[in-house]
């Protein structure tokens, strides 16, 4: 798990706590803003990334392309501004998401977990020890309970999907098929080499 902490704060500051599995069309969040009813829910990507968003994000990429002043500048600082644009426009999605209710509510925190590397080889029990540590009995232990289940469901499905991807590469690699690996003597596309 790589936490990318709130600014100003720790991690457990933040009132919106979620987990991104890479290769999933879902993510965790753990809404904590009401600390007497605390909620966890998975959301689909597809409720967080509309065609509304991308229409947006084009857009404004469009209008960064197209930016007046000196162009190579501006394309070589398209990266940057690039991550900052969707850093931006994630949380702000991620607040009108979580604000649907239409309720007035002062600025989220939001701390976001991507679950890849290490996270990837913890066993079941010390993902538990791991949730318990970070609520530190604070919420109900029901809500901790449906966390850390939630959690590992989304993380033993992110493990397969890694897996499968592993599997198929090396399926790959075997029928020469491969962007990855290759031999010695193949002739890879578009670099002219042949061994004869």
């Amino acid at each position: 798990m790589e936490p990318q902490q709130p600014e100003g704060g720790s991690i457990e500051s933040a009132d919106i706590h979620i987990s991104i599995f890479p290769h999933l069309d879902e993510f965790m969040a753990i809404d904590l803003r009401n600390r007497q009813e605390p909620q966890v829910r998975v959301v689909s990507t597809g409720e967080f990334l509309t065609p509304e968003y991308y229409l947006e994000l084009e857009k404004q990429i469009s209008e960064m392309l197209r930016a007046p002043g000196p162009p190579f500048m501006a394309l070589m600082a398209l990266p940057a501004r690039v991550q900052a644009l969707l850093q931006q426009k994630g949380v702000e999605r991620l607040a009108k998401l979580f604000d649907a209710e239409g309720q007035e509510r002062k600025e989220s925190r939001i701390s976001l977990f991507l679950c890849t590397g290490p996270i990837l080889n913890m066993g079941d029990d010390e993902i538990s020890e791991a949730l318990s540590g970070f609520f530190q009995d604070r919420f109900p232990r029901p809500f901790v309970d449906e966390c850390n289940s939630t959690f590992r469901r989304l993380l033993a499905r992110e493990k397969e999907m890694v897996l499968q991807r592993e599997r198929d590469e090396l399926r790959r690699a075997v029928l020469g098929e491969s962007d990855q690996f290759f031999t010695l003597w193949q002739d890879r596309p578009g670099t002219g080499f042949s061994p004869q």
